[in-house]
């Protein structure tokens, strides 16, 4: 179960607005269903003020969630992930989805990757197995009541 904050945090406040190709200048969603499986989810743009979009994707979302989302992240800075978490806490499916989105605006306005941007990768040559062999049948251990079982059905079948 979530704890809801009783006190507000200090640094969950609303931050100042800012210009500049971080700034957020628009919020928009579209509620999804998948046809096949009937999932539902949500996937939210943020725009910032130069036109550089960012994606994200989350649980399903409610209008009236959406709704009270727009106004606070409007011209505020694409890295207050901080804000956002804090301030959406509530509702995971729609932190989830503007968390994303903010990732991904700032990764494509600072112009790298997003591996990139949240650190680069952890390791550059990637490890195989080796040796992925059957046993042989005599190597298999069968409990001996498997054993007799199969022992019968097969002179069931014979």
């Amino acid at each position: 179960m979530r704890r809801r904050l009783l006190t507000p945090v200090a640094f969950a406040q609303a931050l100042p607005e800012s210009s500049g190709p971080f700034a957020i200048a628009s919020v928009r969603a579209w509620r999804v269903r998948e046809p096949d499986s009937g999932r539902r989810y949500s996937v939210v743009r943020i725009t910032s003020q130069t036109g550089v979009s960012g994606y994200g994707e989350g649980g399903p979302i409610t209008f009236a969630e959406f709704a009270e989302t727009r106004k606070p992240l409007i011209g505020l800075r694409s890295t207050a992930l901080e804000f956002v978490r804090h301030r959406f806490a509530g509702t995971p499916a729609l932190e989830a989805a503007l968390g994303n989105a903010l990732l991904d605006l700032s990764a494509r306005a600072a112009g790298v990757p997003l591996f990139q941007y949240l650190g680069g990768p952890v390791r550059f040559k990637a490890g195989s197995w080796r040796g992925w062999t059957i046993p042989a049948k005599r190597e298999l251990h069968v409990p001996r009541g498997i054993a007799l079982s199969l022992a019968r059905c097969r002179r069931e079948r014979a």
